[in-house]
């Protein structure tokens, strides 16, 4: 993947444990060695996740509910270290079975002190002369 930034994000159609599953499901244990080899071998890690923790839902009735965290937000070292404060933002479902996915990311404060400058000195008589001066 080179030394490039990279930001994943979107529907993986499996889970990496199951944990990551709330209602009755089959095991899937092969697709889960896989994608979770698949993130070891990329070095791709988690963007930190707020609001729902499921996904996808099936849309079945209460007996045979069942959600998942199919959709998520992957990022490698390069993009973490240049965006610390990314977070992925998981909506409640409207149209689709999954929810929607939003990026967020925050500019990290500026460091140092402020730069000021009283506009009224440049007014003043010799001012200009004085930069002058001291520039050259």
């Amino acid at each position: 993947m080179g030394d490039d930034p990279w930001l994943v994000m979107g529907d993986f159609n499996t889970i990496l444990d199951m944990s990551e599953v709330n209602g009755p499901s089959r095991d899937l244990s092969i697709a889960m060695k896989d994608f979770s080899a698949c993130l070891r071998n990329t070095g791709l890690l988690h963007v930190p996740m707020q609001g729902k923790t499921y996904t996808w839902h099936n849309c079945s009735d209460r007996a045979r509910s069942l959600w998942k965290k199919l959709d998520r937000m992957l990022a490698n070292d390069q993009w973490l270290s240049a965006w610390p404060n990314t977070v992925c933002l998981s909506s409640t479902p409207r149209i689709s079975d999954h929810s929607p996915l939003i990026i967020r990311g925050y500019s990290p404060p500026l460091s140092g002190r402020l730069f000021r400058f009283d506009n009224y000195l440049a007014k003043q008589p010799g001012f200009l002369d004085l930069v002058t001066r001291v520039w050259q």
